[in-house]
């Protein structure tokens, strides 16, 4: 049996290589390969699309939509009729003759994208010859030679549109590690070639060697459909485990893990099964040591937000720092907050209060970190970029804990039935205008793979309370957690109904529901704030009992 093992943090391609202020800004002008593209997509007709389709790979064989548009190549050939075996395969041909003469990486991708259009037109050993390609092109080399150049075109737009912009570095092991998920994804897509002529075994050595580069749900759901033509229940559970832990399980791979942990019969729920196996196998790449160093006194706990979502790939460098933070700090020292947005698809941790936040930050994008109220640019990226970003928020707070508070919070909470009264004594406060105090709810694990590749989220904002403030003061709130799951459950379809109004024919679902909130994960943050300088004076975390 094959162990997988949950290797580093997968997050697959996107369409972020720049600091998250990149994909904030609109270009002045677009690259010509993108202006094709969007013109192609444009063309209602399906013979005159084809061949505005093929032109761009005539065009632009080195483009990074090139995969797309084969997709999109083989849908316009085959709109109103029947798959036709010669058909398909004459524009295969046709198509990959037109790349001949692109870099490996464009062609291995290319190759890969054909071998998909014929698979799932059920043509099989047409598909094979062209997924072994794709294994045969791969090249390091040439891709982060191709990461880099795309780098610095968007370098090079940015500075055009903002002299200003101060664009991070290039990251070699960022692109190296997107590289192993473009490797696994070729060794994966030739295995279901082999699968569908039934030469398991051929297969089977297909996926190791994909499982071997990265973890990707497409790889784990094929072995699990190998290992239960055996019987072997054991590695279709860890297999599919495997698949929902990436984040990118589809439905089918849900209901099949579902169907196998109820055939089991294991005693653990399903849900903490998950969970149990994803604290075992993670690893937060980064060395943690507790802070030992100097604090002011009285004490300051510094408050780090980070606006983050659950599908942003270029989030996953700031989790894993945001992770390491609350290791390293205790929270006296360092509070979390972290703020949900729908980036780029549907999060169920997003509340309504998180959306309050961002937008009194202006925060246009994720990630986005800000520290005592001050947004800071410690950088973005996948899992190899998180040593930087670490770094640069460990500095910036180190730097804070010197600093005295400028406020004292004395926070208490209790249960009262199903509400949860909180209670903030502040003193300590110059009587100017503008303070206020927020107090936040949040749960300090929620349990949901998202599709950056993370299942426990720490701090999660799910409410929130404001006061305005004069002088010492006392202030209460009384949060209805009771109630929380459905006002959770109608700002989710709130969104996808906005999103269906906006993208009409477009699908807008919500891939697993998390509305409920676990009364024995929850705490309470009370931050003291200038309204206008977003400057914070102190902050103060309580864990509910």
């Amino acid at each position: 049996m094959l162990r997988l093992v949950l290797a580093g943090w997968l997050a697959c391609l996107s369409t972020s290589m720049l600091p998250a202020q990149t994909a904030r800004k609109s270009a002045s002008a677009v690259p010509a390969d993108e202006t094709a593209y969007q013109r192609a997509l444009a063309v209602a007709e399906p013979a005159a699309q084809l061949a505005a389709i093929l032109q761009f790979f005539t065009n632009y064989p080195n483009s990074r939509s090139v995969p797309m548009m084969v997709g999109r190549a083989f849908a316009a050939a085959t709109q109103g009729r029947a798959p036709n075996a010669q058909r398909s395969v004459a524009l295969a041909e046709n198509v990959a003759r037109r790349l001949a003469k692109a870099s490996p990486m464009a062609r291995s991708e290319a190759a890969r994208a054909i071998a998909q259009g014929l698979l799932a037109r059920n043509f099989a050993a047409e598909a094979e010859a062209y997924a072994r390609q794709a294994t045969l092109d791969l090249n390091l080399e040439d891709h982060v030679a191709r990461e880099r150049q795309r780098y610095r075109q968007r370098v090079d737009l940015s500075t055009a549109r903002d002299p200003e912009y101060k664009a991070l570095p290039f990251y070699v092991e960022e692109a190296r590690e997107r590289y192993r998920v473009q490797e696994a994804g070729a060794w994966a897509t030739l295995a279901r070639a082999l699968m569908k002529q039934g030469r398991d075994a051929e297969a089977r050595q297909a996926l190791v060697k994909s499982l071997a580069a990265a973890r990707t749900a497409d790889g784990a759901s094929a072995y699990a459909e190998l290992a239960a033509k055996e019987g072997d229940t054991n590695t279709v559970l860890d297999a599919l485990g495997t698949a929902i832990l990436t984040g990118k399980a589809d439905q089918g791979m849900l209901d099949r893990f579902q169907t196998a942990y109820r055939g089991a019969g294991m005693r653990m729920e399903a849900e903490r099964w998950l969970d149990s196996r994803y604290r075992r196998e993670s690893r937060n790449p980064l060395p943690i040591s507790k802070y030992a160093g100097p604090t002011a006194s009285p004490r300051r706990a510094v408050l780090v937000e980070i606006v983050t979502g659950a599908a942003c790939e270029a989030c996953v460098a700031v989790d894993l720092a945001a992770d390491a933070l609350l290791q390293r700090y205790s929270r006296q020292d360092v509070v979390l907050l972290a703020h949900h947005m729908h980036a780029p698809s549907a999060d169920p941790l997003v509340s309504p209060a998180a959306e309050a936040r961002t937008r009194f930050y202006a925060a246009s994008g994720t990630p986005t970190v800000i520290l005592d109220g001050e947004t800071i640019e410690p950088g973005e990226g996948m899992g190899s970029v998180a040593r930087p970003v670490f770094d640069a928020v460990d500095a910036a707070i180190q730097k804070r804990l010197a600093v005295p508070p400028e406020a004292r919070i004395d926070l208490k909470a209790w249960w009262s039935g199903t509400d949860l009264r909180v209670e903030a004594g502040i003193e300590g406060i110059a009587d100017a205008p503008g303070l206020q105090a927020k107090v936040f709810l949040v749960e300090t694990e929620v349990s949901y793979s998202g599709e950056n590749g993370f299942r426990l989220h720490p701090m999660v904002v799910r409410s929130d309370a404001g006061f305005a403030l004069k002088g010492a003061t006392r202030v209460a709130a009384a949060f209805a957690v009771g109630e929380l799951p459905g006002e959770l459950r109608k700002s989710m379809e709130s969104h996808l109904d906005g999103m269906r109004a906006r993208f009409p024919g477009g699908t807008f679902e919500l891939r697993e529901e998390r509305y409920q909130v676990d009364r024995k994960s929850l705490g309470v943050v009370a931050v003291v704030q200038d309204e206008a300088t977003k400057r914070v004076l102190q902050t103060s975390f309580l864990r509910v009992e």
